[in-house]
């Protein structure tokens, strides 16, 4: 039986959650690195309503402007099925395309750090840990390899422990279990 459908259902608060601890983990390196992060800072963009791309956001990065990091979590499966870089997709369509002209003459700039259900990471997002674990390592007295390895190694746990809670919790489900046999096919 596959699960598949289960990392990228949007019917349960499952990809909340998912969310959620990856971006509490960005959250934490930000703060080993003494980078002073604010968690959904309110107001970022002014009195906009209903639109929030700070899920952690730092007051001073450089040139004295603040850094907005928008943290999604995508699936490789269901509409970028056919895409060959999803993360990287997703980041462009969904995240820039959406924010970047909001960010235009403000004080803070704006990166997106996109993780698929499977392990990658989209470009960006890559060199911006790259630039945290620098800071974080530096700042908790430990060589940049060694801390890496222990980040790398959370930022992993915890995506995919997040995505087995959703398979556990589709697989719970005697409907939803006759639901994904449905898009099996069983005469192979």
């Amino acid at each position: 039986m596959f699960l598949d459908h289960s990392a990228c259902c949007s019917v349960s608060s499952d990809r909340i959650h998912r969310h959620n601890r990856v971006r509490n983990l960005l959250d934490r390196i930000c703060h080993e690195g003494l980078l002073s992060p604010v968690m959904e800072k309110h107001r970022l963009l002014g009195n906009v309503y209903g639109r929030r791309p700070g899920d952690v956001t730092l007051p001073v990065w450089r040139a004295n402007k603040g850094l907005a990091i928008d943290v999604a979590v995508t699936s490789p499966y269901g509409y970028n099925l056919p895409r060959k870089e999803p993360c990287e997709n997703y980041a462009e369509s969904k995240k820039h395309a959406y924010y970047d002209k909001d960010f235009k003459g403000t004080a803070y700039e704006f990166a997106a750090m996109v993780f698929e259900t499977t392990g990658g990471v989209n470009a960006e997002g890559l060199e911006l840990l790259r630039q945290l674990f620098r800071f974080a390592a530096k700042h908790q007295n430990l060589q940049l390899s060694v801390y890496c390895g222990r980040a790398w190694a959370r930022l992993s746990c915890s995506l995919q422990s997040s995505v087995s809670q959703c398979f556990l919790n589709r697989a719970g489900s005697e409907a939803a279990i006759e639901k994904d046999i449905d898009f099996v096919d069983l005469n192979f």
